[in-house]
């Protein structure tokens, strides 16, 4: 079974309220809230009576976690075809500025993202239960990063 968003091992989403707690708070301070709103009602037989209020709160969520991640300081596109995942990044790119944010293409950042990948792949190896978000991930490129 996949983990849910309040699973320790994956931790609440700090951006969303019900799911976020008191210190994630009072660490992050947030100061917009985007409050969805979407109508209950017979959507025929194909779609369940609070669709509107589900796309809204997706919505919300959404735009919720691009605010939240206007603070990122490194973008990696791993994309290096066609379509792009990411607009304006090349793959060759390699810590190129953008603002106060750094930019690097899939062939940019290829040698540390293989880095990164054995180095989960071991853990997996290692710990069978272990489960690696992004969190985890970004502390074990910061291990081999310096």
């Amino acid at each position: 079974m996949a983990p849910t968003p309040n699973d320790p091992a994956v931790g609440p989403r700090a951006h969303v309220l019900l799911e976020a707690n008191y210190r994630q708070l009072l660490d992050r301070r947030p100061n917009v809230a985007v409050l969805p709103w979407g109508a209950t009602e017979a959507h025929n037989f194909h779609l369940p009576h609070g669709t509107d209020v589900i796309e809204a709160r997706e919505l919300a969520e959404s735009a919720a976690g691009r605010a939240a991640a206007a603070r990122v300081r490194v973008i990696i596109d791993l994309n290096a075809v066609p379509p792009a995942g990411v607009a304006g990044i090349k793959p060759t790119d390699k810590a190129r500025p953008d603002g106060d944010a750094l930019l690097y293409g899939a062939l940019g950042v290829g040698v540390l993202k293989m880095k990164i990948h054995k180095a989960a792949l071991a853990r997996i190896f290692t710990d069978t239960a272990a489960f690696l978000d992004a969190e985890a991930l970004l502390a074990i490129g910061d291990s081999l990063a310096g």
